[in-house]
């Protein structure tokens, strides 16, 4: 018998083939699948924008959305940092209303489409999908991520060597100055004497008398210049963000903890403070600890001893969320560019005054515009998940039906699209938008389905 194709189903085929990047051929399609989402006034209203001082993270680092040209972004995925090229890049003009955030450690400017990602009714409820004018006096609790486990080749002894290097080494060039020829320090406080005797110099003595402000003599040590240096290093105390964006959770930790003994202090159990004079290293610092699972917080002022730049990094290991109140939140009015990138998982690295992640997406997008050309109403969100909550349910799919799937082993993340058969005993057919950046049809683990809905 052949089945009854739903109309939804059959506007879905019509799209087969569109293509999910920028482009003269698909950019007005994709538009519409995203304007199909929101119920706002205006044909235009790609959700989930910021404005372009809006710093987003990449595999090159800190990149203004401006700016930004063909970096990897980073994601989140099941709460761990992965680099990867973005589905595309969105950049509008907007005159409307924009929400305006002014915390402590977020200072950002979003249109109102924009949704967040966090605990909105306490820890006790799971995170979810909102725009901040759902936000109660409960606020918003914005987790944050780490690294994974896989580990850059490096020793631990090297990477507690290399951060008092970033913090008080120096080179000793060979006479004709082509390469570093040894590594010295010198310092006076006595846990940095202790520790870089841990690390057993070539050389070390004490000079006579102090110099400056300091009571004490300084103590000097000298190393053979270490070759891991130039690997990790682009150039002298630059590290290559290779290296910085492929420290493991437990390897970034254990960096923090060494820059600490050298450049920095720590304020209490859990709570530390890190020091730089230096804008690359302030930002690989920050990187570093997002890594880590913390959440830093940067303050910035003149050093009173040398007048330069000072920037203080700021960070607890027992904090794991950013708190934002609703006092925290106002609505104003703005008339210029806004931009974003989508990724698969919905969820970016971004920062204002400090970090926090924010969430874009497109897979549901598609299917909420089949339906709206249908004469149905979605769900009205970009959330795949969103869908488990739509029609009713079915016990065995029927053709076309919507099916909703887990994306890895997140609690949140997720696909969805339109069953259009099974592969075989252990995959399904869907028809659906985000699949290898196309409207298309693809193969998905049965094991993955959540559910299957119907209008």
């Amino acid at each position: 018998m052949t089945p009854v194709i739903p109309k939804w189903l059959e506007i879905a085929e019509k799209e087969l083939g569109v293509h999910e990047i920028p482009g003269p051929k698909s950019e007005a399609r994709i538009v519409q699948y995203h304007s199909s989402t929101w119920l706002t006034a205006t044909s235009d209203e790609t959700p989930w924008c910021l404005t372009g001082d809006t710093e987003i993270l990449t595999d090159e680092g800190w990149v203004r959305f401006d700016i930004l040209g063909e970096q990897k972004v980073a994601q989140v995925n099941n709460g761990k940092i992965e680099f990867v090229q973005p589905i595309r890049k969105i950049e509008k003009d907007y005159d409307g209303h924009v929400f305006e955030i002014n915390h402590a450690s977020v200072q950002l400017i979003c249109d109102i489409g924009h949704r967040w990602f966090g605990h909105w009714d306490g820890l006790d409820k799971l995170p979810e999908f909102r725009t901040l004018d759902l936000m109660t006096t409960a606020g918003l609790m914005i987790p944050s991520c780490h690294a994974d486990d896989n580990e850059f080749a490096i020793e631990d002894r090297e990477i507690q060597f290399l951060a008092a290097f970033l913090s008080d080494g120096s080179f000793k060039f060979t006479s004709n100055k082509e390469k570093p020829w040894r590594v010295q320090f010198e310092v006076s406080r006595q846990r940095k004497i202790d520790r870089l005797n841990e690390f057993k110099p070539d050389h070390v003595y004490t000079q006579n008398r102090a110099y400056g402000n300091s009571k004490s003599p300084l103590t000097c040590f000298s190393f053979a210049y270490p070759d891991f240096i130039s690997n990790v290093c682009e150039s002298y105390k630059v590290l290559k963000k290779s290296f910085v964006n492929s420290l493991s959770m437990r390897q970034a930790k254990l960096f923090l903890k060494e820059y600490s003994v050298f450049d920095g202090h720590q304020k209490s159990e859990t709570g530390f403070q890190l020091y730089s004079s230096r804008e690359n290293l302030r930002d690989d610092l920050i990187t570093i600890a997002l890594r880590a699972g913390f959440i830093p917080r940067v303050t910035y002022n003149l050093s009173p001893i040398s007048g330069r730049p000072c920037w203080t990094i700021r960070y607890s290991e027992a904090k794991r969320f950013t708190y934002i109140k609703k006092e925290h939140v106002e609505k104003a009015q703005f008339k210029g560019k806004l931009y974003c990138v989508e990724v698969p998982s919905s969820l970016i690295i971004v920062r204002g005054a400090s970090l926090t992640p924010i969430i874009t997406g497109n897979c549901s997008a598609f299917t909420n515009w089949c339906m709206k050309q249908s004469g149905l109403k979605g769900t009205q969100s970009a959330m795949a998940r969103s869908w488990l909550k739509w029609g009713v349910g079915l016990t065995i799919p029927a053709f076309g039906c919507i099916v909703v799937m887990s994306r890895g082993d997140n609690t949140y993340s997720g696909h969805v699209g339109f069953w259009v058969g099974d592969s075989d005993e252990a995959n399904i057919r869907v028809l659906g938008g985000n699949q290898s950046n196309s409207v298309s049809i693809a193969n998905f683990p049965k094991a993955k389905v959540l559910g299957y809905r119907w209008a």
